[in-house]
């Protein structure tokens, strides 16, 4: 059945449930260190790289897509590599940011539209100590959290691929992004949608995809030496052929 305006009715109520649904998100409480800005929900660590340049991006199913419950010792079976990987690209001028489509907590919240608050009061702090298990597992790493919340189906744009998420980080920033010296490490090939969903994100940021094989077995570190060792060469050789034109 469609309504007036060639809009399904359902569509219609999906979408006015999707409003409580944000209205509700900025009245509840959230949890300790952790913002709202409109569908989207952040963590800034105490130690901040606002002032970086270079942005290591990451698709949160890039390091583990299904986290509830997860422990840090289940981390540490899961992804060995992790937390020395985050601290060298640190170590190398990165701001690490990670960025999550959790749309299970809107979809959930919309299942229940009679009370919308009660289902965000119950699985915000769920989701919220989940992700905190990750920092931890990582840490001293300053890792950086932006979390979509909003359901898929209702056109919200901080869903990504949308780049809503990543303009909010932007606005964090203290300077300009280097987005040539920056990339983004995509889901594993197997998860549905990944592929699609990342090259969608990536292209709409201008950021340069890593896969998660790469960034998982290190090429990805051997690769940007050997872009660094490519630069320098070049630089080294216009620097030598300029020497050369004022001599003459």
């Amino acid at each position: 059945m469609a309504s007036a305006g060639g809009i399904r009715v359902s569509e219609v109520k999906r979408l006015k449930r999707h409003t409580a649904f944000v209205d509700a998100l900025k009245t509840v409480g959230m949890p300790r260190g952790w913002a709202q800005h409109h569908t989207c929900i952040f963590w800034r660590p105490p130690y901040r790289q606002d002032k970086c340049t270079k942005v290591a991006a990451l698709n949160f199913a890039a390091l583990d897509y299904r986290i509830s419950g997860k422990s840090s010792s289940t981390w540490s079976l899961a992804r060995p590599f992790l937390p020395a990987r985050l601290q060298t690209l640190s170590d190398q001028g990165f701001k690490v940011v990670v960025f999550a489509n959790q749309c299970w907590v809107g979809t959930s919240a919309l299942d229940h539209p009679q009370d919308v608050t009660a289902s965000l009061t119950q699985h915000l702090p769920q989701l919220v100590d989940d992700f905190h298990r990750f920092l931890a597992f990582v840490a001293p790493v300053p890792v950086y959290v932006y979390i979509a919340v909003a359901r898929r189906d209702v056109g919200d744009p901080f869903v990504m691929p949308s780049r809503a998420m990543w303009d909010l980080m932007l606005s964090h920033m203290a300077q300009e992004v280097d987005v040539a010296s920056s990339f983004y490490v995509s889901g594993p090939e197997h998860r549905w949608g990944s592929p699609r969903d990342d090259a969608q994100f990536a292209e709409a940021v201008g950021l340069r995809v890593v896969s998660f094989e790469d960034f998982a077995t290190g090429r990805m570190t051997a690769q940007m030496k050997a872009e660094r060792a490519s630069v320098s060469s070049a630089t080294s050789v216009a620097s030598e052929r300029m020497e050369r034109s004022a001599v003459v």
